[in-house]
């Protein structure tokens, strides 16, 4: 076990006026409990639940942070607990923390030697795949390929699968990325590397039993999602090589599209949007895949092709019609797209960074840059519009936020830190 270093915001006393008229507040606000159970939330799309959905203050102020070691894992929530998974040294470390107070609830971690690929910039140790909790049970997912089920509620293991046989960092890839995903009562996930081959795997989530297996091209980073097509339910992966569609209730490949990086760098996550399968890379492009079934066959066809639109690590959103994301051609600018011709619809300038998270909250597009650059945009197809922008941390912010009703999380390099209005 770790110790570890709790911080929570301070101030003067506070007025009896101010507490009164803050109880009656408390007292005719709706209680929500915020859930964001895993990877892109809780229909994995990037969608905030309206009562998630801040109304933004002038300014944000920190109202906790807790040190909970390094890594680029999201956090998540659920039941009024954040669950983040990091690495210390050569462990890796999973964190309970209570979302109202940022105290400690539980901590545990286990060995998790990893060897980084001396091509990816030194601080790249893992976790990258975001933790997943389905009632009692937290999933995580490392960087070395080890599956863990833990009790939510105390931490207490309840079985693990040690996949770190095929996690080979010795070529290009530099470690398991993609997020568990729970799918009609089992769990997916998808391990493997360019040197050892890839696997996607069906799990029972209450035992860690084998479901199914796919074997084939070594693993992308990109995180799977389901999706009905043609009157097939569907799980969408990236392999390093190619986008794939495997039946969700047996593993066997439907069909598959060619989509190789150079540098295998198969990051962001798929869209599904009822129509087209769209996907996007830096070197690659963005595309839109029709996927269609005659008889037994199952043919790909690509609807479109725009090359300057180019999402490296930004997983893209939809709605009513336009995707939203993040390219990084000309230093790096947001972007909106016509879903059905793949055209620009809006597009900012450039510079504003190689990275950002992206969500869709109301009727606005919530930003996060690699600098702590929190920028609220307008959910409008017909022009770029910047609604708010703050500074949320000192440090990088390569994790995926999380909203809640009065503000969002944020890890920054080693802390988790809470924010809301600086009036609270």
């Amino acid at each position: 076990m770790y110790a570890m270093r709790t911080h929570r915001a301070l101030g003067s006393p506070v007025p009896h006026t101010i507490l009164i008229s803050t109880l009656i507040v408390l007292l005719v606000r709706p209680v929500v409990a915020q859930e964001w159970p895993g990877w892109l939330g809780p229909t994995r799309d990037g969608v905030v639940p309206a009562s998630d959905v801040p109304v933004w203050p002038d300014t944000l102020a920190p109202r906790w942070t807790v040190d909970v070691g390094g890594g680029h894992s999201s956090p998540i929530v659920t039941n009024g607990r954040v669950f983040v998974h990091s690495r210390r040294l050569d462990h890796e470390v999973v964190t309970a923390v209570d979302l109202a107070t940022g105290e400690v609830l539980w901590q545990t971690d286990y060995p998790a030697p990893f060897t980084q690929n001396t091509i990816v910039p030194p601080g790249f140790m893992g976790p990258f795949a975001t933790p997943l909790v389905s009632e009692e049970h937290l999933f995580t997912f490392g960087v070395t390929g080890v599956l863990s089920n833990w009790d939510a509620e105390t931490g207490k293991l309840m079985w693990r699968h040690d996949y770190s046989d095929v996690i080979d960092t010795s070529g290009l890839y530099g470690g398991t990325s993609a997020s568990p995903l729970l799918e009609a009562g089992a769990l997916v996930i998808q391990v493997g590397s360019d040197v050892s081959g890839g696997r996607i795997l069906s799990l029972d989530p209450e035992t860690g039993d084998m479901r199914w297996i796919w074997t084939g091209s070594g693993s992308g980073y990109a995180s799977p999602i389901a999706a009905d097509i043609e009157g097939y339910r569907q799980i969408i992966a990236f392999t390093h090589r190619s986008l794939i569609g495997l039946d969700a209730a047996t593993g066997v490949q439907l069909w598959s599209a060619p989509f190789e990086d150079e540098w295998m760098e198969n990051i962001a996550t798929p869209v599904w949007n009822g129509r087209h399968v769209i996907v996007s890379g830096p070197r690659l492009g963005t595309h839109a895949f029709e996927i269609r079934r005659n008889g037994e066959a199952w043919h790909v066809d690509e609807a479109w092709t725009n090359l300057e639109v180019t999402m490296y690590m930004t997983s893209p959103v939809q709605v009513d019609g336009t995707i939203y994301g993040h390219s990084t051609k000309r230093a790096g600018r947001f972007v909106a797209l016509d879903a059905a011709t793949g055209g620009v619809k809006w597009a900012s300038e450039g510079r504003v960074g190689e990275f950002a998270s992206l969500l869709l909250a109301g009727e606005s597009l919530v930003y996060l840059t690699g600098e702590a650059e929190l920028i609220i945009v307008a959910m409008d197809a017909e022009m770029f519009r910047i609604e708010h922008a703050f500074e949320v941390a000192d440090g990088v912010t390569w994790a995926m936020p999380v909203l809640l009703g009065d503000g969002l999380l944020v890890r920054a390099d080693g802390d988790l830190i809470r924010l809301s209005s600086a009036e609270q």
